[in-house]
Parts: structure tokens; C-alpha cells; sequence
């Protein structure tokens, strides 16, 4: 039966079904018979109507139980038939009077004459019921599949509904997960073993190592917990070996859930990869990425540590991890060049407490058979694996063969050239970067164009050691070059922090052979930026490394040296320079900073595009301070910052950039939180920029601040105008400066001099370090530098209420006295009428810890001084505000 006919039957129905129920409901209350009929003629007719919206929407019913309904529908035509000749007879009939019935007899008489009445017989009622029944009886397995199908409907719409609510769930707890996986990985901090692991990884090929990789020893200890100890001289290739193990361990291991493994590599030019501290956060890093419950256990230190508002301390870190390996996972811990921590003891502690609590540790060490080391070592469970020259020298054997083999360069050479090269190198008694650096200098254009009789020559003449390698790297450059490879080995050895590529083309683009020591000029910058590894081949490289301290647009590889041994090259002890001494180099990074700065004089004002057109600028603002000092104030430098700080335009484009006054003291960079923040109170940030005297005291460049005493050149007490909303905690003039700054020398200099104190005691008090402090309550014991730093702003206190006029009643002393626990100068400053129940305002820069630990920044603007009191638990102090009124 098709869609149609159906259609068609159930039209019929709802036709007849009305009819009958129109004619018959008028008198429904005359019988029981009667009101039974329209009763069960009511009800199918709701059904053949259900049945007809079902049938109308299109898809909503499969085909197998759209057959089960058509089915029965065609069953009920042949009643529907004689349904319809019923009710079209029972139309022909005269319908009795009913008006009349009601006036003229009683009811049973009415009943009566109705029971005797065609329409209204018995028989006839009856039939008509039954035919009803029956069509209700034959639309029962009708309505049953509708109702299979409207349960299987609803259960696949909740099945899905139950999907989708699964995928957001999903999808909220992996937002959730990455979220908290970024909060840790900030607080954590961790740096980036993975790119030493791919650099040096890159250096090893498949058929070297076989000796230490498929050994017994080895193949044991992946087996078996245990302990190796990798040792070898400088160059022999320990790090390439380390990175070769864990990659076959990665390989062989880690497909079972129930294994972990972290590492780290020392790295003599990232002073971040030399502590303690960044073995733990590295490892747990690591390990928490592989298990739910190390994660877990990270999670919860991180809520306790204030959700991030404190670093954890090594203690805690070393904790964690014991607990860690207490779990049954087969871990796995590789740390490379153990002898180049600075924390080599406390490591070897460590890993001695590791091994003794673990009965699942499997710990790979690499190092120099360092003196320091030997004994707390060889005292531990360790199996020691010494790089054998006979064994390296195959390693060597094989990489040589290799780079003929796969090389563009090396492929041209002929088979006799080659033959000499693998034999010449393959000598190499053990040294792998010794015969790394060979094929480098054979591949050097300037040789290959010649032809292969003055290869075979420096074949012949190669050095025997890496010092005398490096010694030959240096001779070949010409006297420009060489110049130029000093002052790039000193900006990589000695700058304040690793220098990028782009700064690196920038502070090089300065012509020191210039006789008037000209500034910097952009049209000397090398056109293609890495032509500047070419200064100094084999010695310096690119590494990749997590954005260092600039700003986020320049996350470019960082130039360092290639190798410790060249570290050892350059700097044979701590306070040596092989070019010269200490100082002389900082003083070449110095005047390197103060040319660069110079050039800026031809510019009018700082914008954000000078910072992306001349990348130095960011390092040599904040740093020539710090280079100069440690140059002993070298007197070429001391000429370039006396022009400097003379010198208008370019003097405000390095305030500008620096803005030593944004933080405090010393040259720290902004936050945007108080930025925001001071947006929001209506204060500012000044673009006017101080003289030269402001700059240099706040630079804490004494000789330049004798010299502008001496020259009487400036007025001492010259006030710097910041612009309207200025906080009036921080300094305005020079004096101010230096107490802000907490200079006591330059303090007493300026006032010996003639400069007024003023507000010198409020600078003191509101230096960031000590303002920070009124938001944490800490419990640990102060460190010296923080004894130090009383003692520094006691001597300043003394100081200035022996010699100045001081405001008592400031309510900016008071307040700040609270904060710093300066219990004598709140007890003067409430005696002279100061307001104990006086509020600190949100704009203070110690919001920024509570905001860090979900504080909102605008619910809370103000704070007493009594809750400051209590904050940090300063019990004598809260006593006395109480005692004046306070609540």
C-alpha cells in the first residue's frame, strides 16, 4: 500500500468519524449507549488524526515501521466503508423532535420512543460501537510501531544529546586541562631541553655509539634500575651520546604508559640550565606531561603555592619529586654535563636521596671526570662508562665517512682527496668536535676554490688540539675581521643577557675604526644576518631559546658560544679575558651601547616602530648602566655617556625606552597591570624626560654626577615636571632620585653640595622591592640582601631627620611607614596628627601580587592601614593605630 491510499483511508476516517460524532453528540445524555459510541468514535478519531501528522512529516518514520502502519491503516477501509453507508442511512432518517419529546413526555417515555427509533436502536448502537472498536483494534499495531519509533527517536536524540554534552564536557576539561597547563608552565618556568636535545641529535648518526648503545651495559640498565655515569674529556662527543640514549630509550621504552622519562642538558652559555632549581622544574615539567598523578601532585603545589603567586622553592620541588618515583612507573632521568651546574653537590645529594628511596630509577649522568665531582659520585650505586678514545675514534671514523658521503661540498672533493681527509681526521685521539671543526674549515669557500692541492696542505698542517684550532679559526680572518671577532666574543661572553641575531647585526653596524667615534649607522649592517656567524666560524652558533627579557615581538635564536671547551678557550679562569681583561670588555659592550644610543640624537621622539627598526636599542637602554660600571668607568665611555646625558634628543629616547621610574628602582621594564591601573586613578606617564644629572643618579653613575656637581652646570634642585596625576611617592628631583634609588653616597654627595632633602624620606620608603611587601604575608626568614637593604634605608632615615625638615603629619609617611614596619616613624607621625584611619589606594604597585592570586582589581581600591598592619603581621604597629583610633 502506497502513501497516498493511506492518506487517502485516514481522510475517510476523520470524515465518517465526525460525521457520527456530530449527529450522536447532541444526544449523549440520553443513555449510556449512546455516550459510550461518541466516547470511543471521539478517541479514533484523535488517533486517525495523530496518524495523519505522522504521515505528513516527511523522514520522520523508517521505512520498516512506515510498513507496519500502512499496513494496518489499509485494514480499517472495508469498516470505514460500511461506516460511512451507516452514517449516510442514519442521515436519511428523520431525527425525532427532541423539544417536543422533552415538553410533551416524561424521560423514560422519551427512552422509550428513542430505543424504538431506527437511529437510536440497540442493535443499531451496538453495531455501530463494535465497528468503532474494531477499527481502534486494527490502528493499535499502527500506533505501537509509532510509538517504538517515537521511544527509538527519543532514545537517539538523547543519545546524541548525551554526545554532544560528553564533547563539551571534553572539550571544557581539555580547555581546562591547557589553561592549567599554561599557569603551570608559567610558574614552573622551565627552559627548553628539547632544543639541545634536536641540536645535538643532529649531530649523531645511526651506526655511531654502537659500542655504549648496544652493550651490555646499557642494554642492562634499560632493563634493570639502575645508574650510569658517562664520563669523558672536553669535545669527545658526551652530549651527542646523552641525546643518542634517550632517543633509543624513547624508542625502546616509552611505548608502555607505565614508563616515564625527563632530561636536561647543562648548557655552559644558558646560565638558567646551571641550577638546581632547573633540573626540578624541567624534570616534573616533563614527568607531569606523562602521569596523570605527577600532574596531580604538581597541580596541588601549585594551589598552594598561592596559585602561582610564589615560586616553589627547591625543597618543595626535590619533595615532589621522591614522591614521584614512589608511584611503581620505571623512570627514567638523563642529566647531561652534570660537571657545568653550579649546584653540583646539591645534586648529587639529591640523586643519592633518589637512588635510595627508588627501586625504579633509572639515572644516566654525563660529565668530565670533574675533580669536584669524582668523590661524591664514585661514593654512590654508580656504573661508571669512560668515552675510550678507541671507541670514539670509530664514532669519528664513521661520522667523517658520512659527511664525505652525504655532503654537497665534501661529494665534489675527489676519491684520493677524500681517501685523505677520512684518514687525516680519523686520528682525531678521541676528540669528536676536533674532527667536526676539520671538515668545517675544509669546507671553507675560500679553500675549495683554490683546488685540492691547498686542502691537501692544510691537511698537513692541521693543529693537534682544539686550543690550536681555535687559534687558527682566528689567525685566518684578516686585521678587520679579527677586530670585528672580538667584539662579537664579547658581546656573546659578557653581554647582561644573550643577545639575538637581529641585535647582534645591529650593534656590530658600528665603525669602531671611525677616529671621531661616530654613532651607529643602519647602512652598515650586514645584508644577510647570519654572514655574522661567518666572524668567527666553529666558535659561535644559533640556538633557540624561550623569549629572553625583551619585549614579546623578539623571539629570535640567541648567538652563544658553540662549545664549553670554547668557553674555555676565551675565559682560561673566572676573571680572565683572552683578548684583554674583564673590564676591557665591558667597556667595548659599553661604548658598543653608548654609540648606538647617539645615533638617535637625529631622531624627535620615541614610537613603537623605532623598537622594531633598531632591535639594539631595547638592550643598550636598559644595559649600558650596568656595562659601564663594570668597565671601571672606562674613560672612552665615560666621553660617549657625558654626551649622552647632554645630549637632549637621544637622552629622551633612552629614558623613554628604559623608563627607570616605572618600577622602581634600577632599570625594570613596566607591567601593563600598572599601567592599567594608573590609567584608571587618572595617572600618567610622563613624556617629558628628566636632565642629565636626574638620569645619572638614577642610573647610579656617580663619577658623571661628580662631574655635574663640579661644573656647576645644572641647578641641584631642578624638578623634574611629570605630568598632572604624578604619585608624589616617587622622586622629582635629583637628590630624590638617589634616595629612591637608595644611593647613599650620591644622597650625601648632592646634599654636601647644596641640594635640598625635601621629600628624600618618602622616596625612601616607596621603592618597589619594600612596597611589594604589604600584599604577601611572609613567613621565611629575611635573606642578607633584605638585612642589607634595612640597614641601607635605616642609614638613609637617620640621615634625613638629622638634616631635613620632615612633614610629621604626611599622611604619605604614615601610610608608607605602615607598610615597611617603621614603627618609630609611625609613632612621630601620630603624635604630630597624622590620620590613623587613612586608606591605601589600589594604585599602589603592591596590587599586583594580589591580583596575580585572583584578586579583582577594581572590587578592591582601598585598604587600611590597620588590615596592612595585620597582613604582615606587624602586631606592635597594629597595637599603636588602635591605640590612636584606629578600627
Amino acid at each position: 500500500m502506497d502513501l497516498g491510499t493511506a492518506v487517502g483511508v485516514i481522510s475517510l476516517g476523520i470524515q465518517v468519524l465526525e460525521g457520527i460524532v456530530d449527529y450522536y453528540g447532541a444526544y449523549k445524555d440520553y443513555g449510556n449507549d449512546i455516550a459510550s459510541l461518541c466516547t470511543s468514535s471521539v478517541a479514533l478519531l484523535q488517533t486517525l488524526q495523530y496518524l495523519q501528522v505522522q504521515l505528513d512529516r516527511k523522514g520522520s518514520t523508517p521505512d520498516d515501521f512506515r510498513a507496519h502502519i500502512l499496513a494496518s491503516i489499509y485494514q480499517c477501509n472495508d469498516d470505514l466503508q460500511r461506516l460511512r453507508k451507516n452514517l449516510n442511512k442514519i442521515k436519511a432518517e428523520p431525527m425525532p423532535a427532541d423539544g417536543n419529546l422533552l415538553r410533551n413526555i416524561q424521560r423514560q417515555a422519551t427512552n422509550q420512543l428513542r430505543k424504538a427509533t431506527y437511529p437510536f436502536k440497540c442493535s443499531t448502537l451496538a453495531k455501530l460501537r463494535e465497528t468503532v472498536q474494531d477499527l481502534r483494534d486494527n490502528l493499535s499495531l499502527a500506533l505501537q510501531a509509532l510509538e517504538l519509533n517515537v521511544a527509538e527517536q527519543t532514545a537517539r536524540t538523547l543519545a546524541k544529546i548525551d554526545l554532544r554534552v560528553d564533547e563539551v564536557i571534553d572539550r571544557l576539561d581539555a580547555l581546562n586541562s591547557c589553561i592549567l597547563d599554561d599557569a603551570l608552565k608559567r610558574w614552573l618556568s622551565p627552559t627548553t631541553p628539547e632544543t639541545y636535545l634536536q641540536a645535538n641529535l643532529k649531530q649523531w648518526s645511526s651506526q655511531s655509539g654502537n659500542w655504549l648503545l648496544q652493550g651490555k651495559a646499557f642494554e642492562d640498565w634499560i632493563q634493570t634500575p639502575g645508574s650510569i655515569w658517562l664520563t669523558g674529556l672536553p669535545g669527545c662527543g658526551k652530549s651527542v651520546m646523552c641525546a643518542a640514549a634517550i632517543a633509543l630509550t624513547q624508542q625502546r621504552r616509552m611505548a608502555s604508559r607505565n614508563n616515564l622519562l625527563a632530561y636536561h642538558f647543562h648548557s655552559f652559555s644558558d646560565a638558567e640550565t646551571w641550577t638546581l632549581g632547573a633540573v626540578l622544574r624541567n624534570v616534573l615539567h616533563q614527568l607531569a606531561s606523562q602521569s596523570d598523578s605527577v600532574c596531580n601532585d604538581l597541580t596541588t603545589l601549585f594551589k598552594t603555592c598561592g596559585s602561582g603567586s610564589r615560586r616553589p622553592t627547591d625543597g618543595e620541588l626535590a619533595g615532589l619529586l621522591k614522591a614521584t618515583l614512589s608511584y611503581g612507573a620505571e623512570t627514567y632521568i638523563f642529566l647531561d654535563a652534570l660537571d657545568e651546574s653550579d649546584e653540583k653537590f646539591e645534586l648529587v645529594e639529591l640523586l643519592e636521596s633518589l637512588q635510595s628511596q627508588s627501586q625504579n630509577l633509572h639515572l644516566f649522568l654525563t660529565s668530565r671526570r670533574h675533580v669536584a665531582l669524582i668523590d661524591a659520585i664514585e661514593s654512590g650505586k654508580y656504573y661508571e662508562i669512560s668515552m675510550e678514545r678507541g671507541a670514539v675514534n670509530q664514532d669519528i671514523e664513521r661520522y667523517v665517512q658520512h659527511q664525505l658521503l652525504s655532503d654537497s661540498t665534501l661529494r665534489k672533493f675527489s676519491s684520493a682527496l677524500q681517501v685523505k681527509i677520512q684518514v687525516r681526521l680519523s686520528s682525531a685521539n678521541g676528540m669528536f668536535r676536533w674532527a667536526a671543526l676539520q671538515l668545517h674549515g675544509i669546507k671553507n669557500p675560500r679553500l675549495t676554490r683554490m683546488g685540492d692541492h691547498i686542502i691537501e696542505r692544510q691537511l698537513d698542517n692541521l693543529p693537534k688540539t682544539l686550543e690550536g684550532t681555535y687559534d687558527r679559526i682566528l689567525n685566518d680572518l684578516d686585521d678587520f675581521e679579527r677586530r670585528e671577532a672580538e667584539r662579537l666574543l664579547a658581546l656573546v661572553c659578557f653581554a647582561r643577557r644573550p643577545l639575538t641575531l637581529p641585535e647582534v647585526v645591529d650593534a656590530l653596524a658600528i665603525d669602531f675604526e671611525d677616529p671621531d667615534q661616530g654613532p651607529f649607522d643602519p647602512s652598515y649592517r650586514v645584508k644577510d644576518p647570519m654572514a655574522v656567524l661567518d666572524y668567527c666560524p666553529g666558535l659561535i652558533t644559533l640556538m633557540q631559546k624561550r623569549r629572553v627579557d625583551a619585549p614579546r615581538w623578539r623571539d629570535n635564536p640567541v648567538i652563544a658560544l658553540a662549545h664549553f671547551s670554547v668557553d674555555q678557550y676565551l675565559r682560561p679562569k673566572p676573571n680572565e679575558w683572552r683578548f684583554g681583561g674583564l673590564t676591557a670588555a665591558h667597556a667595548l659592550i659599553a661604548c658598543t651601547c653608548l654609540r648606538y644610543l647617539l645615533h638617535f640624537d637625529s631622531l624627535d621622539n620615541y614610537s613603537k616602530t623605532i623598537m622594531r627598526e633598531y632591535p639594539f636599542l631595547y638592550f643598550a637602554a636598559r644595559n649600558f648602566p650596568y656595562h659601564l660600571k663594570l668597565s671601571g668607568y672606562d674613560e672612552k665611555a665615560m666621553d660617549l655617556a657625558w654626551e649622552l646625558v647632554n645630549t637632549e634628543k637621544a637622552l629622551r629616547i633612552c629614558y623613554q625606552v628604559c623608563r627607570p621610574l616605572a618600577r622602581g628602582p634600577g632599570l625594570i621594564h613596566t607591567s601593563d597591570f600598572v599601567k592599567r591601573r594608573k590609567r584608571k586613578q587618572g595617572l600618567t606617564f610622563s613624556s617629558n624626560t628628566p636632565g642629565g644629572l636626574f638620569c645619572a643618579v638614577i642610573w647610579e653613575l656617580q663619577p658623571l654626577v661628580e662631574k655635574f656637581i663640579q661644573t656647576r652646570e645644572v641647578f641641584l634642585d631642578e624638578v623634574f615636571d611629570f605630568e598632572s596625576g604624578h604619585d608624589v611617592s616617587m622622586p622629582r628631583t635629583a637628590i630624590e632620585a638617589a634616595a629612591y634609588v637608595r644611593n647613599f653616597d650620591i644622597f650625601v654627595m648632592l646634599h654636601e653640595a647644596g641640594a635640598q632633602i625635601g621629600k628624600s624620606m618618602l622616596c625612601v620608603l616607596n621603592t618597589y622591592e619594600q612596597d611589594h611587601q604589604f600584599a604577601i604575608t611572609s613567613t621565611s626568614f629575611p635573606s642578607p640582601a633584605e638585612n642589607q637593604d634595612k640597614k641601607t634605608r635605616k642609614l638613609f632615615l637617620d640621615y634625613i631627620i638629622a638634616n631635613g625638615k620632615v612633614d610629621w603629619a604626611s599622611s604619605n609617611l604614615l601610610s608608607s611607614a605602615v607598610i615597611h614596619g617603621e614603627i618609630d616613624i609611625i609613632k612621630r607621625c601620630l603624635e604630630n596628627g597624622a590620620d590613623p584611619h587613612l586608606t591605601r589606594t589600589a594604585t599602589s604597585l603592591s596590587w599586583i601580587s594580589l591580583v596575580e592570586k585572583g584578586e579583582d582589581e577594581i572590587a578592591r581600591d582601598e585598604i587600611s592601614l590597620l588590615e596592612i598592619a595585620r597582613r604582615n603581621n606587624y602586631s606592635g604597629i597594629e597595637k599603636l593605630l588602635m591605640e590612636y583610633g584606629a578600627q
